[in-house]
């Protein structure tokens, strides 16, 4: 695979995963999936899923994790952390753009709890 995420995932969030596909046997790896959206909203979700060849292929240590040209194309890296039993993602974007940036006049795409829409003027 030419082009990757850089991915980093810390030893509790690893060590849960490996849990999760142990527990549920029928996957075999995860999967990061871009979810364009609001300001509010989060940019990349996981899910357990199992492998595919038409998706792009990585793997940490014993983890096999697959996303497709949408995350590359989007997203630069992937830091993803388990605490509060639940797992945080922090996805750092290519370029700043969002739909709820102080540039955009028209802020369709926010919800209505996306407040800061265009109250940022630096």
């Amino acid at each position: 695979m030419n082009k990757k995420i850089k991915i980093k995932i810390s030893e509790k969030a690893y060590d849960e995963i490996i849990k999760m596909l142990n527990i549920h046997n029928e996957y075999d790896c995860i999967r990061f999936a871009y979810s364009p959206g609001c300001c509010k909203s989060p940019r990349v979700s996981i899910l357990l899923d199992n492998m595919d060849t038409t998706k792009l292929i990585d793997k940490i240590d014993e983890i096999n994790i697959i996303y497709d040209e949408e995350l590359i194309n989007n997203i630069n890296e992937i830091q993803l952390i388990y605490k509060n039993n639940g797992f945080f993602i922090k996805a750092l974007p290519k370029n700043n753009n969002s739909p709820c940036s102080h540039n955009n006049s028209n802020c369709s795409l926010c919800s209505k709890k996306c407040g800061n829409c265009h109250k940022n003027n630096s």
